[in-house]
């Protein structure tokens, strides 16, 4: 578990701070600018050079891009592990649609605008939908005890530094925001969304890796010996953390979802050294060898590893989903087995989750969801058979038929009789 994994607020190289928003404007102009032109040439070198990487100008270009991205991690100061998988997901998940739209015989070029919608979408989806499942942490009283006004409310919901983020509301405002757009630009709306389809999976199953590197979404409390138990512990430290300080536990650590749960709902004893007044320290409370010690010891109870069932499980629907593209006889039915699948995935793993308050019938907003989803995909597929068989050939198919001669044009009446 690191949710954090480089911080750098307090590392001030040559007595530089990056606090100024002089400095931070400045610094992300040049490395947008500059990784736009470097990028470009790599992208050009790459096409006009079958052994690019032989070359030294191009070796050139990968060491400013780094320089680049170690500058903008500078001005950014922290770098969090489930906001940089979801980023290297969605670039996956950018790079393998761009290859599919060429084998369904679609512009890549659709790539660019397509991502820019369904990012923007989906972050503000993902955040409504966190916001209404836990709407109790956004009322008029703080964590704190102290009272909230409803702008400083408004902001606490906007923020997204805070984490926060609900797969399925962000999948679902997605999908409506790429309806529309394909729409608008009159394009081939069923194609386009059985090309998502398993790129939506690829990207989730990167979301997934961040949940577990951030202590998120973590199942139900399992036996000991059961052999996929996992432990997390107390609090974890960014892995790379220039801060100086003797204690190990400053108060930028971040201390685990799963094991502050389970001691506030008193199934976990934590060690008499990490506690004050009923409650548990937190890093920051932490200032003596022997409170760092126990923090260091200091586990949850074993629980089900449901992250890692959760990137299994996209992998998997991935594959399905792309088996099933070359099989399909109408376009629209790669999409609508994803919203039958997912969901039926998604509720089994809801079960052994722990992190989320059941509700009506005992189930979770996520599992009223994923009923609504699964009625969509039957009653799409269902509407998908009354359409002729008939969609766009792919990769081999599709070269197949552009290599094979025209038919021989039919002749039309009787054929006289000899």
């Amino acid at each position: 578990m690191h949710p954090v994994l480089v911080d750098l607020s307090r590392f001030e190289p040559f007595g530089l701070s990056p606090t100024s928003t002089a400095v931070r404007v400045a610094v992300f102009v040049i490395v947008a600018v500059g990784a736009h032109l470097l990028t470009g040439g790599l992208i050009r070198r790459s096409a006009a050079r079958p052994r690019w990487w032989t070359d030294p100008a191009s070796w050139a270009m990968v060491a400013g891009l780094a320089a680049m991205v170690a500058a903008l991690v500078w001005v950014v100061s922290r770098v969090h592990s489930y906001g940089l998988m979801l980023a290297l997901g969605f670039l996956t998940a950018m790079a393998l649609t761009r290859r599919r739209l060429g084998r369904f015989g679609e512009d890549p070029d659709w790539v660019n605008p397509l991502a820019v919608v369904a990012l923007a979408a989906g972050v503000i989806g993902a955040r409504l939908a966190f916001v209404i499942q836990f709407h109790e942490h956004f009322g008029p009283v703080g964590f704190d005890g102290l009272p909230r006004s409803m702008g400083q409310r408004l902001i606490e919901m906007a923020r997204l530094t805070s984490g926060g983020l609900v797969f399925d509301g962000g999948l679902i405002l997605a999908i409506a925001a790429v309806l529309i757009f394909l729409r608008l630009r009159k394009l081939p709306l069923r194609r386009f969304l059985d090309v998502l389809a398993v790129s939506a999976m690829v990207g989730l199953a990167f979301g997934r890796m961040g949940c577990l590197l951030n202590g998120c979404c973590y199942g139900g409390v399992v036996d000991p010996g059961h052999p996929l138990a996992v432990r997390f512990p107390y609090a974890s430290v960014p892995l790379v953390y220039p801060h100086g300080d003797d204690n190990p536990f400053p108060r930028e650590a971040k201390i685990s979802p799963a094991y502050i749960t389970q001691y506030e709902q008193g199934d976990l004893p934590a060690p008499p050294a990490l506690t004050a007044g009923g409650r548990l320290r937190l890093p920051g409370e932490l200032d003596t060898p022997d409170q760092w010690q126990a923090a260091r010891e200091a586990r949850s109870l074993p629980v089900h590893p449901a992250q890692v069932y959760g990137i299994v499980n996209a992998l998997l629907l991935a594959g399905l989903l792309a088996a099933i593209s070359r099989l399909r006889t109408r376009e629209g039915q790669v999409f609508a087995w994803l919203l039958i699948l997912y969901p039926i995935t998604r509720f089994m793993l809801e079960m052994i989750r722990d992190d989320t308050p059941k509700g009506f019938m005992n189930l979770t907003v996520a599992q009223v969801k994923c009923i609504g989803l699964v009625a969509a995909g039957v009653v799409l597929l269902a509407a998908l058979r009354r359409l002729p068989a008939q969609c766009a050939p792919l990769g081999r198919q599709r070269a197949a038929a552009e290599a094979a001669p025209a038919p021989a044009p039919r002749r039309h009446g009787r054929r006289r009789r000899t």
